[in-house]
């Protein structure tokens, strides 16, 4: 996914309406850099935790954790949303998005879609409360 993700935004520098996908997937080296930082980390961080714990919930072929697995999934996936609510939101330079660019790029597409899973509208893993997670709520009302 996140190859495919850079590939599409890197490949489409102009598409048919004359709108350049560099927002998408920025040319300024460092904000590209955040970007991928982003979906390193997704991939092997909180990907890994809402598959973990939806996979079972939607697929008949995977067994369902045991109580002390689910409470152990919660765990990491509340320490996920942490960093992302400290460490990719709380950069301190002012941008509502996961790289701290001016708009959202493919991580955030990524991150949203994973943080939404784990929350109380889908999944129903994390109650991702205002109080706890300022930035993440924030980020949530933002992106979509």
């Amino acid at each position: 996914m996140h190859c495919f993700s850079r590939y599409l935004a890197y490949s489409n520098s102009l598409n048919h309406w004359g709108k350049r996908w560099d927002d998408l997937y920025p040319k300024e080296l460092s904000a590209r850099a955040r970007v991928d930082e982003y979906l390193h980390w997704h991939h092997g961080g909180i990907r890994t935790l809402a598959k973990a714990y939806m996979s079972p919930r939607v697929r008949l072929d995977k067994k369902q954790p045991d109580p002390e697995g689910i409470k152990e999934l919660e765990k990491a996936a509340h320490r996920a949303v942490s960093l992302v609510e400290s460490g990719f939101l709380g950069r301190g330079d002012g941008s509502q998005f996961v790289a701290g660019t001016a708009a959202p790029t493919v991580a955030d597409f990524l991150c949203y879609s994973e943080v939404a899973s784990l929350g109380p509208k889908y999944g129903q893993v994390l109650d991702l409360s205002p109080e706890e997670f300022p930035r993440v709520n924030r980020y949530a009302a933002v992106v979509f």
